[in-house]
C-alpha cells in the first residue's frame, strides 16, 4: 500500500515536551521531559493507528473507545485481527486472549473472542460476556445492534440485524452475522437458506481481504447448489492462507469436499 509519511515538531515549555504530529488522528502529544515511557507509548500507539488506517480500508469502523489502551496491547490486538482476517480461527483465538490479557480494557478484544468462540463451537464465559454488556457505552452504535442481538430471541435478533444492515450500510459485520444467522438458524423461523448468499456478498464487497466472508458464502452456495458462485467465493477464499491452524485447514478442507460431493 502507499507510503505513511508523518512529520512532526519537538518543543519543551516549562519542564513538558510536546510533540506535534503531522497526521490528523494523532495530534500532540505531551508528557513531563522525565517521563519519557509515557511519551514513546503514546507516541507509538497513535502510529500504529495510523499505520492500521492504512492498511485497512475500515479501520475507521473500529470502537476506538473499546480498543487496548496501551501500545503493546494494542500491537497484540491488531496482530488478532490480522489473524482473523485470514480465517485462522484458532490462532486468531489465542492472539484475543493474549490482548485481552495483556490490557484487560479492551473490550472489543472481550466481544471478539466471544464471537469467534461461535465458529470453534466452544462455550461462552459468562464473565467475559458481561464485561462487555458493562462496557457498551465504550462501543459505538453500529456495535451495540450486534452486542444486544445476542442476547435476542431468535425473532427479534434477526429483526435487530435487519436494522443494522439498513441503517450501517457501509459496515460489513452487520451484513457478516446477519447471513451467518440466516444460514445456520433461518430456516427455524421460516427463512430460506439462499437469503443469506446477498448479504455474504455484501460482506465480502466491503472487506474483499476478509476470508469469513468468502468462507461463509462458499457453505451457502454449495448448500443451494450454485457451482459457479462457489467456484468464484472459493478462488477468492484461496487467496488467504491459514499458516499452521489445525482448525481452519480442516474447515478449508471440509469446504472442498462439499463443494465436490
Amino acid at each position: 500500500g502507499p507510503a505513511l509519511v508523518i512529520r512532526g515538531s519537538v518543543a519543551v515549555t516549562n519542564g513538558d515536551v510536546s510533540v506535534q504530529l503531522s497526521q490528523a488522528a494523532m495530534s500532540e502529544v505531551t508528557a513531563p521531559l522525565g517521563s519519557w515511557r509515557t511519551l514513546r507509548d503514546s507516541l507509538t500507539y497513535r502510529v500504529m493507528l495510523a499505520v492500521w488506517d492504512t492498511l485497512s480500508p475500515l479501520a475507521r469502523s473500529l470502537p476506538r473507545g473499546a480498543l487496548p489502551h496501551t501500545s503493546l496491547g494494542l500491537a497484540r490486538f491488531l496482530h488478532a485481527e490480522q489473524l482473523v482476517a485470514a480465517g485462522e480461527w484458532g490462532n486468531a483465538y489465542r492472539a484475543y486472549a493474549e490482548a485481552e490479557s495483556t490490557d484487560p480494557t479492551c473490550w472489543l478484544c472481550s466481544w471478539r473472542l466471544s464471537d469467534v468462540e461461535r465458529w470453534l463451537g466452544r462455550e461462552h464465559d459468562p464473565a467475559r460476556l458481561q464485561r462487555v454488556r458493562d462496557h457498551i457505552d465504550a462501543f459505538p452504535p453500529w456495535y451495540q445492534n450486534l452486542i444486544r442481538a445476542a442476547d435476542l430471541p431468535l425473532p427479534q435478533r434477526l429483526e435487530l440485524l435487519h436494522t443494522e444492515t439498513r441503517e450501517f450500510r457501509d459496515f460489513f459485520l452487520g451484513y457478516l452475522l446477519l447471513g451467518d444467522e440466516l444460514l445456520h438458524r433461518g430456516p427455524l423461523v421460516g427463512h430460506p437458506r439462499a437469503e443469506a448468499i446477498p448479504l455474504f456478498e455484501q460482506a465480502a464487497l466491503r472487506r474483499p481481504d476478509f476470508a469469513p466472508a468468502w468462507e461463509h458464502l462458499a457453505w451457502v452456495d454449495i448448500t443451494e447448489g450454485d457451482s459457479a458462485g462457489a467456484t468464484r467465493a472459493l478462488a477468492a477464499l484461496d487467496t488467504r492462507t491459514v499458516g499452521n491452524d489445525p482448525f481452519a485447514l480442516a474447515v478449508r478442507a471440509l469446504v472442498r469436499v462439499a463443494f465436490a460431493f
